[in-house]
């Protein structure tokens, strides 16, 4: 039987994502203080400034809360459940996972994917199952390779089913 596990998100990412902000909120302010200026270019940067503050203003405080309180992966003998910032935490019964792997992404890397057992496949409203091979992903962001991440899912989802 394994123990019961907690892996965080990476703070790596929330730390790029805090100082990339804390920058345009910079070139924000600057450009209002330009366009409020008697040689400045008017409304349109002082707008845009404007626009460019808030936006990444708003992202250094879901940068600073994701650095404060990381997701969490929380593995158990019975479910894995998903813990993100600003969502509702997501239990999924091992029982009801038919595996887990690592699935490349264009433009995303690669991601943790799984697919659940046929019973519980999503369909359309034809009553198909969708073509790909996978039913979800992991957020990206964790601490370990998603191939590591994807063996130690698999593990514990083995040991659940008795494999």
């Amino acid at each position: 039987m394994l123990r019961d596990r907690v892996i965080f998100s990476s703070r790596r990412k929330s730390l790029g994502i805090l100082l990339a902000s804390i920058a345009f909120v910079i070139v924000g302010l600057w450009m209002v203080r330009v366009a409020a200026s008697p040689q400045g270019n008017g409304s349109f940067f002082y707008v845009l400034g404007s626009i460019t503050t808030l936006f990444f203003g708003l992202g250094i405080g879901v940068a600073l809360l994701q650095l404060l309180v990381p997701n969490q992966l929380c593995l158990s003998s019975d479910n894995l459940t998903i813990k993100l910032v600003f969502h509702r935490p997501l239990a999924l019964a091992w029982r009801d996972i038919a595996t887990f792997f690592v699935l490349s992404a264009h433009g995303a890397g690669r991601l943790v994917a799984y697919r659940f057992i046929d019973a519980l496949r999503p369909t359309d409203e034809f009553g198909q199952t969708p073509l790909t091979s996978y039913d979800a992903t992991l957020p990206p962001g964790w601490r370990m390779e998603p191939k590591a991440l994807a063996d130690l899912l698999e593990e514990y989802r083995r040991a659940a089913h008795g494999e």
